[in-house]
């Protein structure tokens, strides 16, 4: 399914259920976004229409458009381009009207952490480690030990100066063994490994928490529910918060004390 111009697939709690949605609803998506762009969806709730929004990284494309994914971006400061952003707005036709987008995570929180605790896909090949939402890691490629790529729980420091250091990674699922990093099957994701202007850092739609915990769960793009998938499947509108961000009042669920893995879940 297409939101937003991003593809969007239920994730193993949604898989099995029933869909309550219709073409034009407008829902709250939370889930995990892999190297190829796609959003694996954990969390969908109705919302109220309002404003749209969606995270990623946006490029220009051949038709000089500038979009994230395959979703048309109007208004937006090209100085953004080539850096993880959140975008919010309004839908104008198939248009997303920039209101507010805003980047560099780690930097707009009230507090900066001295610990991350996040959960992302992710990609390694002993030389280098690659996360999915695109947060930008110092380290962490000696942690595989052969190509892998696979959702865990990512520990790691923060230093002064804003550098992620990952000491440990705990996989959720079997890695997948691969035969390098991935690589997008859309533009505007997959393998950036600190990627041009981007700085650790992370804003939620939401608000910023008291808690400087960091929550990488809400990467649904928000919007209403739309036509075909790229695979012929139903499309659905999504009116959901993007990630990573801090949590914050009305956040998705998952934010969890940094030192642990977000949602208070144990792996």
């Amino acid at each position: 399914m297409r939101i937003l111009g991003q593809t969007v697939v239920p994730g193993e709690t949604l898989r099995h259920s029933r869909w309550r949605w219709k073409l034009g609803d407008f829902v709250a998506v939370s889930g995990l976004r892999r190297h190829d762009g796609t959003v694996v969806a954990s969390l969908i709730e109705r919302r109220r229409r309002g404003q749209v929004r969606v995270a990623g990284f946006p490029y220009k494309a051949a038709d000089e458009t500038i979009r994230i994914g395959a979703q048309v971006i109007a208004g937006l400061d090209p100085a953004l381009l080539d850096r993880r952003i959140l975008v919010s707005g309004r839908l104008s036709g198939t248009t997303l009207v920039a209101g507010t987008a805003a980047a560099d995570l780690l930097s707009l929180m009230a507090q900066r952490p001295s610990r991350l605790s996040i959960e992302d896909y992710v990609a390694g090949d002993m030389q280098s480690l690659d996360l999915a939402s695109g947060l930008p890691v110092a380290d962490g490629a000696s942690l595989t030990n052969e190509a892998v790529e696979a959702r865990a729980f990512v520990s790691a420091r923060v230093e002064p100066d804003g550098q992620i250091h990952v000491e440990s990674l705990q996989f959720v699922s079997d890695p997948a063994r691969t035969g390098g990093l991935s690589r997008p099957s859309e533009p505007g994701f997959g393998h950036r490994r600190n990627p041009p202007g981007m700085r650790p850092s992370s804003p939620k739609d939401g608000g910023l928490g008291p808690d400087p915990s960091f929550d990488n769960r809400g990467q649904g793009p928000t919007g209403p529910l739309g036509g075909p998938g790229p695979n012929g499947s139903a499309g659905r509108r999504f009116n959901g918060p993007s990630g990573p961000g801090v949590s914050g009042p009305g956040g998705p669920p998952g934010a969890g004390p940094a030192g642990g893995p977000p949602g208070g879940r144990r792996p």
